[in-house]
């Protein structure tokens, strides 16, 4: 399936430009003169969406939920993308699009995404092989948007989590610039016509204010190169395996963000396991929505060991990415035969655990962020009235 871009004009002179799925150059010329519209230039786009946002989990349940019931309610696949289509925008709706008409030329649903060279999740994509193999796509599908709910809602909770912080780092940052390059060398100037001695802190201040003031374009090219470096190093596979292994380390946030990669684990393999998936192929396909690639490299190295005979037990314990009270549950519902229900168990309560675990992270994070503004505003505030002070004195 290609996608291509296309320039027509009309016969009062009037040029459109678009993009389509059509298969061929004959079935876009047809297209466009039932339109009115004359042909003057084509070109095939290589890649769909390769400069396009990654598709967010709202959209994938949003979809997903609207797939099921419309499947449930005796729409077929085309019918429902038809529909579905014009309830998005942007990159979901090309999507969309992109997936109906791969379905009217023959392909599956599942090679229609692949084909689109899109952003959309591996786990989405597995599971739409799963729910095309199994025969059982409106299942599938009423599964996903259960996982797809509860992802978007717990991202929702993360970045509100984050707003807070954000908006007052942001604001310090502003101040302090404000400050330090136009406030402070004013007020230095006229201290100085007072022949006032500026203590160590003031010609600290004062030195800083100069230097951004007199570097700021080098500055802000510096920072960006930093950006795209960072950005660089980060794309190579073993620095993210490094960095990733590093995140499970940290003195603070480790056992929150293994809760976190707990949470996702459970709620993915719960799903494939409803969905009719064994363990095994179930782990596989639920390491990949960790995003973690360490983690994901964890997973896939027990699965390795479960098929070289090792126990569940013992392949489970040496895991460093889940704490004890996970593994030890992962292991309990192994062992007791019914995977389904005590997985589900385990999902639900480590939402709970997460929701806590965000609770206690903004309780903390608020008042720090508080205490950090008052500091350094404060900090400038006295190195300006500190001189005030001694010139008063010397009086």
């Amino acid at each position: 399936m290609k996608q291509y871009k296309y320039k027509a004009v009309n016969l009062d002179g009037k040029v459109i430009k678009g993009e389509t799925f059509l298969g061929n150059e004959f079935e876009i010329v047809m297209e466009l003169r039932n339109n009115k519209y004359f042909l003057t230039s084509l070109k095939e786009s290589r890649k769909m969406f390769i400069k396009s946002r990654k598709i967010r989990s709202k959209e994938l349940y949003i979809f997903s939920k609207q797939m099921a019931y419309m499947m449930n309610a005796g729409f077929n696949i085309c019918e429902s993308l038809n529909i579905l289509k014009d309830k998005f925008q942007g990159n979901m709706q090309r999507l969309i699009i992109f997936i109906k008409k791969g379905v009217e030329n023959g392909n599956s649903i599942y090679k229609s995404i692949d084909e689109a060279d899109s952003t959309v999740p591996n786990f989405f994509k597995s599971m739409i092989l799963i729910g095309e193999e199994s025969g059982n796509l409106s299942e599938v599908f009423k599964n996903m948007a259960e996982h797809y709910k509860h992802q978007w809602r717990t991202e929702e909770k993360i970045k509100n989590a984050a707003t807070y912080p954000t908006i007052v780092f942001v604001f310090t940052m502003l101040v302090l610039v404000f400050l330090v390059s136009r406030v402070i060398p004013k007020f230095i100037d006229t201290l100085n016509s007072l022949g006032g001695k500026l203590p160590k802190i003031t010609e600290f201040l004062l030195n800083i204010s100069y230097f951004i003031r007199g570097n700021f374009i080098i500055i802000l090219v510096a920072i960006l190169v930093c950006f795209v470096f960072i950005k660089k190093v980060m794309s190579i596979e073993k620095n993210r395996l490094k960095v990733d292994k590093l995140k499970f380390k940290l003195p603070l946030l480790k056992n929150i963000y293994k809760n976190k990669i707990a949470l996702r684990f459970s709620s993915a393999l719960y799903i494939l396991i409803k969905s009719g998936i064994d363990v095994i192929k179930g782990m596989y396909i639920a390491s990949e929505v960790l995003e973690n690639s360490y983690g994901e490299k964890c997973i896939k190295d027990v699965i390795e060991e479960l098929r070289n005979g090792e126990s569940f037990r013992e392949a489970f314990t040496t895991m460093e990415i889940f704490n004890n009270q996970a593994k030890d549950m992962f292991i309990m519902a192994e062992e007791c035969g019914n995977i389904e229900e005590i997985m589900g168990n385990i999902s639900e309560l480590y939402k709970e655990q997460f929701n806590d675990d965000l609770k206690r992270i903004i309780n903390f994070i608020e008042p720090c962020m508080i205490i950090i503004l008052a500091v350094f505003v404060g900090t400038i505030i006295i190195s300006s009235i500190l001189p005030m002070i001694n010139i008063m004195n010397s009086i």
